[in-house]
């Protein structure tokens, strides 16, 4: 893979391998995320966690994150209508993957406020999951939350899709590529790459 971050990562695996740099799933974390996890342990019990989720649980980048990146084991699971699900398209400005699949919202059930549990009232939010089809080749590790036991793609692994992803990103900007914040797709993966190497 050729760009800008070759070198960093090439020092990031190197480090990885001979232990001076450590690569864990703190409980602090885990807690951040808690809400996410238990959507996941609920919805998608078996399958690989990815992306910003797990660039933040592996404690890479510390960012509020969009939606959450899932691995699945066959493309066909929400392809149809018996599944009363359908994946959108990705968005234009990302660099369409060949395993990317599209996204769906999902209902959550949140816990409510003292006042709404006590009239019985529910939260729900909306929750956008993106998927990723399992190529074969995905490398994982577990952790465990409340007694689930998740699968979470590797770091290293993760960080050489973002290289990717952000130099293939697009110079040209359109409405549609813009995050909340103003940044394009290009500079949010270049501040998380940035994050992750420690250049900030």
């Amino acid at each position: 893979m050729e760009g800008q971050w070759q070198q960093e990562l090439r020092d990031m695996k190197i480090d990885i391998v001979s232990g001076e740099r450590k690569i864990e799933i703190s409980d602090k974390v885990m807690a951040k995320f808690t809400s996410e996890l238990r959507f996941i342990a609920k919805e998608l019990p078996d399958d690989i966690i990815t992306g910003s989720l797990a660039l933040n649980l592996y404690g890479l980048i510390e960012r509020d994150i969009n939606d959450i990146d899932i691995i699945i084991g066959s493309r066909f699971r929400y392809s149809g209508y018996s599944s009363g699900k359908l994946y959108g398209s990705p968005n234009d400005g990302d660099m369409i993957m060949e395993n990317r699949l599209g996204y769906i919202y999902f209902e959550d059930e949140v816990k409510s406020g003292a006042i709404k549990r006590f009239f019985g009232l529910k939260s729900t939010v909306q929750r956008k999951v993106d998927f990723f089809e399992n190529t074969g080749n995905t490398h994982n590790n577990y952790f465990e939350f409340e007694g689930h036991k998740y699968r979470i793609q590797d770091p290293v692994s993760i960080v050489e899709a973002k290289c990717q992803i952000e130099k293939n990103c697009v110079g040209r900007i359109r409405y549609q590529d813009l995050m909340d914040d103003g940044q394009t797709q290009k500079e949010k993966h270049n501040r998380d790459l940035e994050r992750i190497f420690k250049l900030l």
